[in-house]
């Protein structure tokens, strides 16, 4: 019974088959408007799936890395919304979709916290063994992974005619003014770099050059596999 008497009397008798009237237009005669995207519009003529996408994005809340990045790299150009998006448009490789989420969430671990967490006996940088090993040192300003920048900017300049330039910003979320054969380039470049931190090996310009040739092998396998041949 107790379930029952929670049913409103109204829905109960309309189950028993008693005629309910029910207004089929509730806001004609009393129009109700709400504000979506800062313009009022009348209710009656807002689809439940805006309404839905409106109330969305009032409870939505960036995550706390954004937050660090904001206060770390304060560039007004920065659309995050492009940002967390730009490893899903370029790739169909899980695992540069994955790296490129933790990094921007900033669940990347290098040495300099991980040594914090007493996993690592130094929090030297696994590559040139003499600067604190920061996420950032680790990709871009170590000595090592300079000179292995340095190679990889060179061979890109010859295959595309003319000087290609990365900043740390351009590594941590993503290069966007380059052709869009490119722009996978630097998610595969960042994850390979973390990828030799792990294995203990020094980046080098042949050994990811191989690595870029499965990681396309495997792309096109997906894409034939999933259908999606045009967006390889």
């Amino acid at each position: 019974m107790g379930v029952v008497s929670a049913i409103p009397i109204e829905w109960r008798s309309t189950i028993k088959g008693k005629s309910v009237h029910v207004d089929p237009h509730p806001f004609i005669e009393n129009s109700f408007r709400v504000p979506i995207r800062g313009e009022m519009f009348d209710l009656s003529s807002v689809s439940s799936r805006i309404l839905y996408k409106e109330f969305r994005s009032r409870k939505e809340i960036p995550p706390t890395a954004q937050a660090k990045f904001k206060e770390e790299y304060p560039s007004p150009s920065i659309d995050w919304k492009e940002i967390y998006s730009l490893a899903f448009n370029v790739t169909l490789d899980t695992n540069l979709r994955v790296f490129q989420y933790k990094l921007l969430n900033r669940i990347i671990f290098a040495n300099d916290k991980v040594f914090k967490l007493k996993l690592v006996d130094s929090p030297s940088c696994t590559f040139c063994m003499t600067n604190e090993e920061s996420l950032e040192h680790l990709l871009f300003f170590c000595k090592r992974t300079e000179f292995f920048w340095k190679e990889v900017l060179s061979w890109l300049a010859i295959l595309k005619n003319e000087r290609v330039d990365f900043s740390l910003i351009d590594v941590l979320f993503g290069k966007f003014d380059i052709d869009e054969d490119f722009i996978v380039i630097n998610h595969i470049l960042s994850f390979y770099i973390y990828r030799s931190k792990l294995d203990n090996t020094k980046p080098s310009l042949e050994v990811f050059k191989a690595k870029l040739k499965a990681t396309l092998n495997t792309e096109f396998v997906m894409a034939k596999k999933n259908g999606k041949l045009a967006q390889y």
